[in-house]
């Protein structure tokens, strides 16, 4: 009886700690594909396909944003481009 509660203790610690692990994994691959704004989009050639917002920070005038892009008609092509806003969300 004894080793029958210690292993089921040990599965419930372990399926606690594997459902936080993934929890937080998701929580952060949501936070990797937030939108980005649209003068951020105004920045991109016109021929971006697909983006994904790898990273943002934010100074107390400008924000930087990292973004992956592919073009169209060159799927294979990934690039990361980083694009600096001013404070008037003008890109540079």
């Amino acid at each position: 009886m004894r080793l029958n509660r210690t292993v089921i203790a040990i599965w419930a610690g372990i399926s606690v700690l594997l459902i936080g692990l993934i929890s937080l994994v998701g929580f952060n691959l949501a936070q990797a594909s937030d939108t980005l704004p649209d003068a951020v989009y105004a920045c991109l050639p016109q021929q971006t396909q697909t983006t994904q917002l790898w990273g943002q920070t934010e100074t107390e005038t400008d924000s930087y944003y990292l973004v992956g892009a592919t073009w169209e008609g060159d799927e294979k092509t990934y690039q990361e481009v980083l694009i600096y806003l001013d404070p008037q969300e003008m890109c540079r």
